[in-house]
C-alpha cells in the first residue's frame, strides 16, 4: 500500500489516542505487512501507547466499521506497550528517589517535561518515557553536577540513576540568542515553580508551554524531531490552565511568534488540536508550507532524529544543523544562528 495511506492510518490512530475519541478514518484494506509498517513507524516515533489507545477506541463496531490489528501481531504489540508501562513506573520511582536524595542535601531540583507532561494525558502510563530532566538554580547547579562526569557541549550533565538516564540542566529553557536568553531568565524568575501531579517540583503551566515550544524548536534546528514531542505540545496546549494572551506576549518577547504559528498549524492539521488552543496559528500559505516541511522532517527523523542520524559526534551534529539551515532561517533566524554559534563554542571548549 502507498506510504501516504499508511501515514494517514497512523495519524488517525494517534489522534484517536491523543484526544480519547473516535476520528474519521480512511477506507482502506490493510494487509498484515501494512500493519507491520504502521507499527514500525509508531515505534520509531515513540507513540506506541497512543496507537494502542487509538486501536481500542477505533475497534470495529457492530456495523464492522473501524480498525482492528491482525491477531498474529497483537501479542508482540501488547508486550511492547507493557514495557512502556513498566518503564513509566520505573521512571516515577527513580524521579522520587532523585528528589529525595538532592533535597536531603539541601538542593531544590525542578522536574522538566517528562513525567509532568505525561500527567496531562488520560493514560500517563502509556506516554513513552525518555529520560529524567532536572533543573537546578544557578547557585545549586555546581553542587548537583557529578564530579566524575564531563559536561556536555550545552553545559548539562548526563548520568544514570537506578538504570534510568538522567540529565541535569543549568537552564530551564532551550534558548541560545543571548538577549532572549536573558529575557527568558526574567520570565522564569517571574513565574517560579509549582508542585506537580506527582508532588515533585516542576514548571508552572505558563513556563511549561514555552519549555515544550523551545525544546521542539531546538531539535527542529538540529537532527529533527519526533511525533511524540509534537503530541506533548498539542496535549499541553489543551490540558494546561494558562494565560494564552500572556503566552503570546512571552513568545513575542522571545522572537518565536512565526515559529509558533508553524508549530500550531502542524498540530491543528495533523494532530487534530482544536484551533481554540492556538495563540498565533496562521493558515497563510507560508505557515502551511513550512508546516508541510515540518511534517516531512518528523516522518524522516523519528524520535529526535534517531532514524535519520548516521553516527554521532561534533562534526555530524554541526552538519545536521547546517543541513537544516535554509528551513531554520525561515522559522527562527536569530535562534538558528545563535544555536550554531553556541554549538561550535561548546565543542571547542
Amino acid at each position: 500500500m502507498a506510504a501516504s495511506n499508511l501515514q494517514n492510518i497512523l495519524f488517525a490512530l494517534v489522534r484517536a489516542g491523543l484526544w480519547e475519541r473516535p476520528v474519521e478514518i480512511p477506507t482502506v484494506d490493510l494487509s498484515v505487512q501494512d500493519w507491520k509498517d504502521i507499527l514500525a513507524a509508531a515505534h520509531s516515533q515513540t507513540v506506541d501507547g497512543l496507537v494502542w489507545r487509538g486501536l481500542d477506541i477505533m475497534a470495529p463496531s457492530a456495523t464492522g466499521e473501524g480498525l482492528e490489528l491482525p491477531a498474529q501481531l497483537l501479542p508482540a504489540f501488547a508486550n511492547a506497550v507493557a514495557s512502556i508501562e513498566d518503564r513509566s513506573a520505573r521512571m516515577e520511582k527513580a524521579a522520587r528517589g532523585l528528589f529525595a536524595g538532592y533535597e536531603g542535601k539541601g538542593l531544590h531540583p525542578v522536574l522538566l517535561k517528562g513525567l509532568s507532561v505525561a500527567a496531562l494525558y488520560d493514560h500517563p502510563e502509556l506516554r513513552e518515557s525518555g529520560d529524567i530532566d532536572l533543573y537546578f538554580p544557578q547557585d545549586e547547579f555546581p553542587k548537583a553536577a557529578p564530579k566524575t562526569v564531563k559536561a556536555k557541549a550545552d553545559g548539562s550533565y548526563a548520568l544514570q540513576f537506578e538504570g534510568v538516564p538522567v540529565e541535569l540542566h543549568p537552564n530551564v529553557l532551550d534558548i541560545e540568542r543571548p538577549s532572549c536568553a536573558r529575557k527568558a531568565s526574567v520570565l522564569i524568575d517571574k513565574y517560579g515553580f509549582v508542585a506537580g501531579p506527582q508532588g515533585l517540583r516542576t514548571t508552572v503551566p505558563q513556563t511549561t508551554m514555552i519549555l515544550l515550544n523551545t525544546h521542539i524548536l531546538k531539535h527542529v534546528l538540529g537532527y529533527g524531531i519526533g511525533l511524540r514531542q509534537m503530541c506533548d505540545y498539542a496535549r499541553a496546549a489543551v490540558a494546561l490552565n494558562y494565560d494564552r494572551e500572556q503566552y503570546r506576549c512571552d513568545l513575542s518577547t522571545l522572537g518565536l511568534l512565526k515559529w509558533t504559528a508553524v508549530l500550531e498549524n502542524f498540530c491543528v492539521r495533523f494532530l487534530g488540536m482544536p484551533e481554540s488552543a492556538c495563540v498565533c496559528c496562521s493558515s497563510d500559505f507560508d505557515s502551511e508550507k513550512l508546516a508541510d516541511s515540518l511534517l516531512k522532517m518528523v516522518l524522516k527523523g523519528g524520535n529526535f532524529g534517531l532514524d535519520a542520524r548516521k553516527g554521532s559526534g561534533p562534526l555530524r551534529t554541526l552538519a545536521a544543523f547546517l543541513s537544516n539551515l535554509g528551513f531554520s532561517l525561515r522559522l527562527a533566524p536569530s535562534e538558528a544562528f545563535w544555536t550554531i554559534v553556541s554549538l561550535v563554542k561548546g565543542r571547542l571548549s
